[in-house]
């Protein structure tokens, strides 16, 4: 198989992440996949946005939690309005998921912020709607917090779930692979990571890496048998993985 490229948040290279034209532009550039992050709202809405908070944006510390999606939406809308202007807003999953599939052959990750402690039952919601959407043989979904992900397992057996280690023990990492029946590891491109990474690799779990940015980098990932890697420039890595 060789090497997916994975537009990390879309193509933040060009615009504002996690948002529609950033989603889109990776596809357009030919990204085998994109990357977005989830919370869920006060509301109940699977937002689509990376911090758990708008403080980056607008210096309001109110959690995603504690807001409804529309006024999410329209405080990032007239931040990004900056930076472009048809459907620039922090999107729900529902409408990422309506344009990968309009694409046709491009894939989705979906990474679970915080998990089931901060947003209880955000797991099944996010599989829920991908079941709904017709989505699930082309998604994986993934996250740091492994009780979020053996919950979808147990759950829902059928879903391609990842996880995002914090400790780079490949015993532990190769127990959780097995015990859960996961897709892949994600690791950081990192000197540790890539090392953990490898070991994994020859052991037959697939690894994805986050987050490369030029060619060296890249050649690395894929010496130490990388499946994927996670790229903010999927336009400019794309380049370089057909030519190598």
């Amino acid at each position: 198989m060789s090497l997916l490229i994975i537009g990390h948040r879309g193509n933040p290279a060009e615009y504002p992440d996690n948002t529609i034209p950033s989603i889109l532009s990776a596809i357009k550039c030919g990204a085998d996949a994109v990357e977005v992050d989830v919370h869920l709202t006060e509301d109940g809405e699977l937002v689509v946005f990376h911090d758990d908070s708008l403080v980056r944006l607008t210096g309001k510390f109110t959690p995603i939690k504690q807001m409804a999606y529309e006024e999410i939406k329209n405080e990032t809308r007239r931040i990004y309005e900056r930076q472009c202007t048809e459907n620039c807003y922090a999107p729900v999953l529902e409408e990422v998921i309506d344009r990968v599939k309009d694409s046709g052959e491009t894939r989705l990750v979906v990474e679970i912020k915080k998990g089931e402690a901060s947003y209880p039952g955000i797991g099944d919601k996010v599989v829920n709607t991908l079941q709904r959407k017709e989505m699930l043989d082309k998604c994986i979904v993934t996250s740091f917090d492994l009780f979020t992900i053996q919950k979808i397992r147990e759950k829902h057996p059928f879903m391609n779930a990842a996880y995002l280690p914090r400790i780079f023990d490949v015993k532990y990492m190769l127990g959780v692979v097995k015990r859960l029946g996961l897709h892949s590891i994600h690791l950081p491109a990192s000197a540790r990571g890539i090392e953990t990474g490898t070991a994994l690799s020859r052991n037959d779990v697939k690894v994805f890496y986050y987050v490369v940015n030029d060619e060296d980098t890249l050649r690395t990932c894929l010496a130490s048998g990388a499946s994927g890697i996670f790229t903010d420039n999927p336009c400019f890595i794309k380049r370089i993985r057909d030519r190598v």
